[in-house]
């Protein structure tokens, strides 16, 4: 099977959450001698365990998505691995916040903006300034999950009338988000 095909195999498989397949494909990606083949498949395990099913290990999930980073220094798979230590619960937030960080001297994306969004807004001391930052920056970078935060945020804040400004701004600005960047505005993290 060539990668494209793999690529879309394994995303519908994501959708349709069958993680037994997953896993199998995962499996042959990463038995592979290629590097970037082997982080991919690093990546699909990461999710298959992380996804759920009978499946379900957040610790493998980790654990694959740290093999990943070591095979390829992305940023994806720290965002993954933070994303996995706040489903921990408050004790795996200051490891998730190493991990965003790592993230962060590799690159930048929406993505990430959305992630820094998540963890000040979620975490034990919720830091709502900061939170909000980042939720404006991926809204700029066309995210809706970035003027979704950034609304609950001011909701939060007793800004009502900010918050229904920016709920308008999205309703407004989604067809020429949906035109230009498609699928990729209703990415979240």
């Amino acid at each position: 099977m060539k990668n494209s095909e793999i690529f879309h195999v394994s995303r519908k498989l994501i959708r349709a959450g069958d993680t037994e397949k997953l896993l199998v494909i995962s499996r042959d990606l990463i038995e592979s001698d290629d590097d970037a083949s082997r982080a991919s498949g690093y990546l699909l395990q990461g999710i298959a365990y992380e996804l759920g099913g009978k499946n379900a290990n957040l610790a493998s999930a980790l654990d694959s998505y740290r093999r990943a980073s070591t095979i390829s220094p992305d940023y994806v798979p720290f965002l993954y691995m933070a994303r996995v230590c706040m489903k921990r619960g408050n004790g795996g937030y200051p490891e998730a916040y190493g991990h965003l960080l790592n993230a962060l001297s590799i690159g930048s994306a929406p993505e990430l903006d959305l992630a820094l969004g998540h963890y000040f807004e979620t975490k034990e001391n919720p830091e709502y300034a900061v939170a909000r930052k980042h939720y404006v920056r991926a809204a700029t970078q066309g995210r809706f999950q970035g003027f979704f935060g950034y609304s609950r945020i001011s909701r939060q804040l007793k800004q009502p009338f900010r918050a229904v400004a920016v709920d308008v701004l999205r309703v407004c600005l989604s067809p020429l988000f949906l035109i230009i960047l498609g699928a990729r505005a209703s990415k979240g993290f």
